[in-house]
C-alpha cells in the first residue's frame, strides 16, 4: 500500500486545486477593476490637459494626408474637436504664415513652433507648463 495515494492525500491535493484556481479569479478580477481605474483617471488627466490647452489658443498645423497629423488626432481622443486643425493640404495660409514645412506642428498663443506628434504624457506635460 502507498501511503502517498490516500483518500486524505488526493482530496488535499483537489482542494488546493480548487482553492489556487480562485485564488487566480480573485487577483485578476482585481487587477482588471485597477486597469480600468486607471484608464478613467488617465483619460481625466488628458480631457483636462486638452481644456487647458485649447482655452490657452494652441492649435495644431499638419495635412490630412499625413500619418503622424493622423495619429495626433487620433491621440486626442473624444476631444479631437477641442483644439483648433489647420489642414495645409486644403488651405495652406496658415504653413505658409508660419513657415511649416513638418507636421504636425503645434502652434502656441504666442507663435512659438513645436513640431511633431506630441504623445499623451507630453500633452499633459504641456498643460501643466501653461
Amino acid at each position: 500500500m502507498n501511503p502517498f495515494k490516500t483518500q486524505n492525500t488526493i482530496s488535499f491535493w483537489k482542494i488546493l486545486a480548487a482553492f489556487s484556481f480562485l485564488l487566480a479569479i480573485c487577483f485578476l478580477t482585481i487587477y482588471k477593476k485597477k486597469q480600468g481605474f486607471t484608464q478613467k483617471f488617465s483619460n481625466r488627466k488628458l480631457n483636462n490637459a486638452i481644456d487647458k490647452i485649447s482655452e490657452a489658443g494652441y492649435y495644431i498645423v499638419g495635412s490630412s494626408s499625413c500619418g503622424y497629423c493622423t495619429k495626433q488626432l487620433q491621440a486626442l481622443g473624444k476631444n479631437v474637436d477641442k483644439i483648433k486643425f489647420y489642414d495645409c493640404a486644403k488651405d495652406d495660409t496658415m504653413c505658409k504664415r508660419h513657415a511649416i514645412d513638418g507636421f504636425p506642428t503645434w502652434v502656441s498663443p504666442d507663435g512659438t513652433l513645436d513640431p511633431g506628434f506630441k504623445p499623451e504624457e507630453t500633452l499633459i506635460e504641456m498643460a501643466n507648463n501653461i
